[in-house]
């Protein structure tokens, strides 16, 4: 991502006179960007694959019990070669293709950048579940405006989990969000951008931030943070009730992320996108998120097969079953559903360290995600 601190781009829109999110107290013309990072060109990378994740986070390996989940993908722009591309991805990886239920609010209208994030957050969804289905929201532009009507077409829709891998500039009033604050049985999931500094969504309470590890060996595993994650404190929203026990939070402000997943350009993933001339390794937390956002899917699949309601995200969702509020629950007991990452630092810079528990650079961790899926399944 380009896009500068949040306190440093107001100062800056200030002067020039014009407008950005953090000084709207709308923010609805704010434009985002997505949050994927290219591997730098000439740098040793050592691609992750999707076996890779399912190895490394424990992703169940049948997943029969898990299925009956929608999850809705939102991006801007349209991609005529979505699902083509889709299926080369799928066939290199072995992986069967889904297929993809894609809505156009577009038109013609069409982004490169954007198009390299579809591909992206699909192959990252498809990462981690075998059995959702999916659909992919293009919004009509990268302006706020649009991603919340996209955001209205995913809640009508009755999908279980929406990923959003994009953000931008605070704003006085996001708080007022009124989607992440009500919509009951959805679990709202935002990668909390690449450029050292938290960004909204992420930064709403009713949403799932997920940031970006480096996860540098598989066997022995090694995960630490990744520096250039999204992560820190948000300007407008207070600490919601789920981090008050989070020993590194002693601020009174909503800290970001929650989470995190190998997303380190160095450690990236392939994606395959025939406008831009094919494979691409690519990092970020839009690799972070969507692959978390399939895990959350198959937990719902669980609690399905069960009779019992979708996990839900937002702030009106009540305790215990807001899923922000059992995670850090997780973390008070020491539960082996959490890999603490406590090594490396992040926030854009060196003094903001990980340790032991809840810190800025990771969150809570990582997770084992066939013991958060048991976990979240035996909730009432």
């Amino acid at each position: 991502m380009s896009i500068k601190s949040a306190r440093y781009a107001t100062l800056l829109f200030a002067v020039l006179g014009l407008n950005c999110g953090a000084s709207d107290d709308s923010g609805s013309g704010s434009v985002f960007r997505h949050a994927h990072t290219l591997a730098a060109t000439g740098a040793p990378v050592t691609v992750r694959t999707p076996s890779d994740y399912r190895s490394a986070y424990n992703v169940p390996a049948t997943q029969t019990n898990y299925s009956g989940t929608k999850a809705a993908i939102i991006v801007a722009y349209h991609y005529a070669n979505l699902q083509a591309d889709h299926n080369v991805w799928a066939k290199k990886y072995n992986l069967p293709p889904s297929t993809l239920n894609i809505i156009n609010q577009a038109g013609v209208r069409t982004n490169s950048d954007w198009a390299l994030e579809e591909v992206l957050d699909v192959a990252m969804l498809r990462t981690a579940t075998d059995v959702t289905t999916i659909y992919v929201i293009e919004a009509k532009s990268a302006i706020r405006a649009d991603f919340i009507t996209a955001l209205g077409t995913a809640v009508n829709l009755g999908v279980d989990v929406v990923t959003m891998s994009f953000g931008g500039e605070e704003f006085y009033s996001e708080g007022s969000e009124e989607a992440f604050n009500s919509a009951r049985g959805v679990t709202w999931i935002a990668a909390s951008g690449d450029n050292g500094v938290p960004l909204f969504p992420a930064t709403h309470p009713g949403v799932v931030a997920v940031g970006a590890s480096s996860l540098s060996s598989l066997i022995p595993r090694v995960e630490t943070t990744w520096s250039d994650t999204g992560c820190g404190e948000s300007i407008y929203m207070p600490k919601p009730s789920f981090q008050r026990g989070a020993a590194a939070n002693t601020t009174t402000q909503r800290s970001v992320p929650d989470v995190s997943f190998n997303g380190n350009p160095s450690f990236g993933v392939e994606a395959y996108c025939s406008i831009l001339g094919g494979w691409i390794v690519v990092g970020g937390t839009s690799v972070s998120a969507p692959f978390f956002a399939g895990i959350v899917s198959l937990a719902n699949g669980s609690r399905k097969h069960l009779g019992k309601q979708s996990l839900s995200s937002g702030t009106d969702a009540g305790q215990p079953s807001q899923l922000q509020n059992q995670l850090y629950q997780l973390s008070n007991s020491s539960s082996a559903a959490l890999h603490d990452i406590v090594s490396g630092s992040g926030c854009g810079n060196s003094a903001s360290a990980a340790g032991p528990g809840y810190d800025l650079p990771s969150g809570l961790g990582s997770v084992d995600a066939q013991k958060l899926i048991d976990y979240l399944t035996s909730m009432p």
